[in-house]
């Protein structure tokens, strides 16, 4: 008994390390390009010739990709007043980000001049989270992480799109019950790994005695005597029947 659990807590150990090793994994690549929803175009060149295009840069948005996505509220003091241009995204917005963001509608935060960004990562389910907040400038173009909660911050890849930089982290934060449905799903794919190459082998050695052959070479021994314990063509012992 000791032992069997033994096996179970070392599967599932192990499917918490790849589950945490798929989720920095996706992580770290490239997530840029993915479905955006609620923030308007923003484009930082216009931004300078034109005051009033500033606004376009601030509200709430949803970016998703395959197995990452990242909650973006983008708020500055050049920026009051933008909410009212950006629709509202509450309903877009998963629960895990309210671990960051707060249950209240995102909506409200206009009141409360943050930008953040939350980034959760995983699969199949949401596993690991983790968020950063940042400052824009206007004249470089550049973000300015100031802190960052349960993540490790990743250098910034280039990019081409309007924010130049990629922004990444490697959450930290656990997602429930996301880690733990993720941790049973690779859990079960190791056990299945070192329990199924012998699987096929059974099943045939049962196949080939419910038909009266020989487990080992499939010899037919339906007319052989009772008293024969061996296979006359491989000399492997048979059960009698």
């Amino acid at each position: 008994m000791k032992r069997r659990v033994g096996k179970v807590l070392l599967f599932l150990l192990l499917g918490a390390v790849i589950n945490i090793a798929v989720a920095w994994g996706i992580a770290f690549e490239r997530v840029g390009g993915g479905v955006s929803h609620g923030m308007t175009e923003f484009d930082p060149a216009r931004e300078l010739q034109d005051p009033e295009s500033r606004f376009a840069g601030a509200g709430v948005s949803v970016q998703r990709t395959r197995g990452c996505t990242r909650v973006w509220v983008n708020f500055s003091s050049c920026c009051e007043g933008a909410w009212d241009l950006v629709p509202d995204v509450d309903a877009e917005v998963p629960a895990w980000a309210d671990a960051y963001f707060g249950e209240e509608s995102l909506t409200e935060l206009r009141r409360s001049p943050v930008s953040r960004m939350a980034q959760c990562s995983g699969w199949p389910s949401d596993a690991m989270s983790g968020s950063f907040i940042f400052n824009y400038s206007l004249t470089t173009g550049r973000l300015t992480i100031d802190r960052t909660e349960y993540g490790i911050t990743l250098p910034p890849k280039q990019d081409t799109g309007p924010w130049k930089y990629e922004y990444r982290i490697l959450p930290l934060r656990p997602i429930w019950p996301g880690f733990a449905i993720n941790t049973a799903f690779y859990a079960a794919i190791l056990w299945l790994l070192f329990t199924l190459p012998g699987v096929p082998f059974a099943l045939r050695r049962r196949r080939r005695i419910r038909r009266g052959l020989c487990p080992a070479c499939a010899y037919d021994l339906r007319g052989r005597g009772n008293d024969s314990k061996t296979c006359p063509e491989c000399g492997k012992a048979v059960k009698q029947q």
